[in-house]
């Protein structure tokens, strides 16, 4: 038996994917953080099924190497009936499911979107970490989250400020925002009250609830503080937040 090879088909399947992918790739930045993740990366998958489907009934229609020109004839008509249900449908359906398999980990655990953190700015930081390695080590955490994580920032001392409020870090520039924010904090000489940090930063969660995805708080101190750690930690074991230092 011949083996067939349509190569106008070959070609027209990677110029189909290649312009399939720019046009998902368009729809993520446009989609991400306005539309729940699952329907982006649906309609990613089913759009680039859809630009190469329609590249290879196109190519096909030019040249019937595959099918014949019978084919062509008889049931062209139909192939284009069902180009969509096969491709966009198909793969949308397809990237759903696997995108919001993958947000689920093993055991049932939500993937955590939202990342609290809380840095100790407090005097005692001059003298433990004199080259801020505290912030150096927040910007790399924020630098390697995705595009459709949620990041807020607080510091402290004595005091508490929310340097930054809830944001999706969707581009470079979100991020390089808060760096700058970051750059120009200054150096304190109050005392250190993480337990107030750390209510300072649950009363802003639970004032900016999450649309998806679980929480997480990350502490960056050096230091020891009074406080009654049952009670300041209450309300993250009954939210099922993890507090990382």
């Amino acid at each position: 038996m011949q083996r067939k090879v349509n190569w106008l088909m070959v070609l027209f399947s990677l110029i189909g994917g290649t312009v399939g992918w720019a046009a998902g790739e368009w729809l993520l930045c446009r989609l991400v953080g306005h539309w729940p993740d699952v329907v982006v990366s649906g309609l990613y998958f089913g759009i680039i099924a859809l630009f190469i489907g329609l590249a290879c009934l196109t190519a096909e229609m030019i040249s019937p190497r595959l099918n014949g020109q019978s084919w062509r004839q008889r049931y062209a008509g139909t192939s284009w009936l069902v180009l969509v249900p096969a491709t966009l449908l198909l793969l949308f359906i397809a990237g759903l499911t696997l995108e919001a398999a993958y947000q689920i980990e093993a055991g049932g655990v939500e993937s955590v979107e939202n990342i609290v953190l809380v840095i100790d700015n407090s005097g005692s930081m001059e003298q433990t970490d004199p080259n801020q390695d505290r912030y150096k080590a927040a910007k790399r955490m924020i630098e390697e989250m995705d595009r459709d994580k949620r990041v807020a920032v607080f510091v402290f001392n004595d005091s508490v400020i929310l340097l930054q409020p809830f944001v999706q870090v969707k581009d470079q520039a979100v991020k390089d925002e808060l760096f700058a924010k970051m750059d120009g904090l200054q150096p304190t000489q109050g005392r250190t009250d993480i337990g107030l940090s750390l209510s300072e930063a649950m009363k802003h969660i639970k004032d900016n609830p999450a649309d998806s995805g679980g929480t997480m708080a990350v502490l960056l101190s050096d230091g020891f503080s009074e406080m009654n750690t049952n009670e300041v930690l209450a309300d993250y074991t009954a939210k099922h937040i993890a507090v990382h230092t």
